[in-house]
């Protein structure tokens, strides 16, 4: 019995096929993350990928710059000489340099012009990068990789923890969970806490979220706590009434190996 023969593929099948195998090259070795759109031209696409492996290998073996270095030293006034009228102008002027040489310096909303431009001058200026620029890229550098927004970053991992909770179309992995948990007055393993959240999670057929708003951070010598108002409801498996849990609730959070994880919880309707 004569076998099938494969197909051939047309070259520009083959260029595509060869296209998504160094994009997955690049993404399994370097941790370059590519998207090809199916009706990009696979010969520039092609072109480009071998310019980012090209850059990747480069980058590996780059000498550092100043960021001061990079945009060419330029002149500028400290923060004490600067009146409050002219930092708009000059934060302008060190943007503009910035781009010219490739950098884009984000600046989040609450950051007034006088932090921003002793940032800009201070911080900034010393940071270190590669000494290369992979053309039409850009480098973005962000305020808050140097002073991390905290109660912005501990609200997120708190919503997306109690939306993972109460998401019942889904299993609990307890990605987010620490090794180091406590219930109200002990210690407890994870083990212990995933057996309570599934024991919960059993008990309803369906929950529906319904508001969550963070309150305060606060931090102490037994770690960050944040303080929140919640709303949601829930029908159980067993017949009864709907259930509606409303009011304060508090989660405990540590920053583990340069990660925050939840320690514990407590809300209305439920704690472990």
């Amino acid at each position: 019995m004569q076998e099938n023969p494969v197909p051939e593929l047309s070259p520009e099948e083959q260029l595509r096929a060869d296209n998504e195998i160094m994009a997955m090259s690049l993404e399994l070795s370097r941790g370059a993350v590519t998207h090809i759109s199916d009706d990009a031209p696979p010969e520039l696409v092609s072109a480009w990928l071998q310019h980012v492996a090209a850059f990747e290998a480069q980058y590996e073996h780059a000498s550092q710059i100043t960021v001061y270095e990079r945009i060419g030293r330029p002149a500028f006034a400290t923060p004490d000489l600067l009146e409050a009228s002219t930092l708009p102008g000059e934060i302008e002027r060190l943007h503009d340099l910035l781009e010219e040489h490739g950098i884009v310096a984000l600046r989040p909303d609450y950051v007034d012009d006088a932090q921003f431009y002793q940032f800009m001058v201070t911080e900034l200026f010393a940071y270190e990068m590669p000494n290369l620029q992979l053309p039409g890229t850009m480098c973005v550098i962000d305020y808050e990789q140097f002073h991390p927004n905290l109660p912005a970053i501990i609200s997120h991992l708190a919503s997306s923890f109690l939306l993972d909770l109460l998401n019942l179309k889904k299993p609990y992995t307890g990605s987010q969970l620490s090794e180091n948990l406590r219930d109200d007055q002990h210690c407890i393993d994870k083990t212990t806490a995933l057996e309570r959240i599934q024991a919960f999670r059993n008990y309803y057929k369906a929950i529906k979220p319904l508001g969550f708003k963070p309150e305060e951070v606060l931090n102490s010598e037994h770690g960050t706590h944040l303080l929140f108002s919640i709303c949601w409801e829930g029908q159980p498996i067993a017949r009864g009434k709907k259930e509606r849990h409303e009011g304060l609730g508090v989660i405990q959070l540590g920053y583990e190996e340069e990660e925050w994880l939840v320690q514990g919880v407590q809300m209305p309707g439920f704690k472990f």
